[in-house]
């Protein structure tokens, strides 16, 4: 069914970022997309898209997060957070190149310094989106963000009162709740910032999916993301809560959401292609389609709250910024040498666990996403810690395969 009021407020998000790109940004964009169909190595000035990964703090700890990782790691650590006149010199200096920021954690609301930024954006006008669980929204936070934030999405992966306190610890889905009627009501009768509901999901959570999506309509929210839990190895998740292990009741569960969403008008974006129980084939290494190298190399950049820089959550450290500026880092010796190999569709291991595994790879490797994501064991990447992903390309490559057993 044609969602009318779904696909006319994305329309009114489109036009609004439109509206923000100034000749710098359309040439940067321009030059980026140039570099990933004519293969070159060298792209824009600047990522067109920036994440933000503000801080690894968060209010909650929930079951599913590293945080909860009997696993040391930068989430359960003193990690320091993203120094604030560090970014905004970076922005500032930026801003004109880059079309739009995604702000992630941890909780970003956690970061110290998170006002202090919002008012940042508005000042250079710089659209972003912004991934939170939602506890700390407030009426004041939100009023600032109503000029340039694209779209908020919070974390809610159940509707069932004890299943969400269960899930993430440390939450309260009524406090969230008021938050997202706080979001509407200053909102009136404008389009952004758009709202969205994240939702992972477990076996022990996926039989609600179609309430949430009930949740969206009385709520107003007009699109879901849902995506596949993951391991961390945390004590609450074992090898029985995964999808995989449960394909028949997971896809009763996928399909009866998606006949009421159908009912409702609510958009679900199937994040992981393992709940697309019905295009299953599809996704088979024998059917997927090639596509070379990958376009977040050309076109996006993510950095961490110690400036280091990465192409994606997935990859492994380019390089530490270390003082210098985001158009140094986006075309310097390792980035090309990154996008070289990427070029070649010599991918590291992690990159499996990317729903675009299937279109970035050849027929020669070992697995697609899906087959990888049903194998009999769930799979840890190690590599060497903060290892560089130009200079260490090989061990990264190689890195050892480890199972872990629930």
């Amino acid at each position: 069914m044609f969602n009318y009021i779904f696909y006319k407020t994305r329309i009114h998000l489109v036009i609004s970022l439109l509206r923000s790109l100034l000749l710098p940004k359309v040439i940067t964009i321009i030059r980026n997309l140039a570099a990933y169909f004519f293969k070159s190595k060298t792209a824009g000035n600047v990522p067109s898209i920036l994440t933000l990964q503000l801080t690894y703090k968060c209010n909650y700890t929930c079951i599913m997060c590293q945080k909860s990782s009997l696993d040391n790691n930068v989430y359960n650590s003193q990690m320091d957070d993203m120094d604030y006149e560090q970014l905004e010199q970076l922005l500032k200096t930026s801003a004109k190149h880059i079309s739009v920021l995604r702000i992630t954690g941890g909780e970003p609301l956690m970061y110290p310094d998170f006002e202090k930024l919002i008012d940042l954006l508005n000042e250079i006008n710089l659209k972003y989106t912004i991934l939170t669980n939602g506890y700390l929204l407030n009426e004041n936070i939100v009023k600032k963000m109503l000029k340039n934030c694209l779209q908020i999405s919070i974390s809610i992966d159940s509707v069932d009162h004890d299943v969400y306190s269960y899930m993430r610890k440390g939450g309260d889905l009524d406090t969230v709740i008021h938050n997202i009627q706080t979001i509407n009501s200053l909102k009136k009768s404008k389009h952004t910032p758009f709202l969205n509901i994240a939702t992972t999901c477990f076996t022990f959570n996926i039989d609600g999916l179609y309430r949430i999506v009930e949740f969206c309509h009385k709520f107003k929210i007009l699109s879901m993301s849902v995506s596949e839990g993951g391991y961390y190895n945390t004590p609450f998740i074992k090898e029985e809560h995964f999808i995989k292990n449960n394909r028949k009741q997971c896809e009763l569960a996928v399909n009866k959401a998606q006949r009421v969403a159908d009912d409702l008008n609510i958009i679900i974006r199937w994040s992981s292609q393992v709940l697309y129980f019905s295009k299953e084939e599809n996704q088979l290494i024998s059917n997927r389609n090639k596509i070379s190298g990958c376009v977040n190399f050309f076109f996006s950049g993510l950095l961490t709250p110690d400036f280091t820089f990465r192409i994606c959550p997935l990859s492994s450290p380019v390089l530490d910024m270390n003082g210098r500026s985001l158009k140094e880092i986006w075309n310097c010796n390792e980035m090309k040498k990154c996008r070289e190999i990427i070029l070649q569709n010599n991918f590291p291991n992690s990159c499996r666990y990317c729903t675009d595994y299937n279109n970035n790879f050849d027929k020669d490797q070992e697995y697609s996403y899906i087959e990888y994501q049903k194998e009999t064991k769930y799979w840890k990447i190690e590599t060497t810690p903060n290892n560089q992903f130009a200079s260490n390309h090989d061990s990264y490559k190689d890195a050892k395969c480890t199972c872990l057993k629930s």
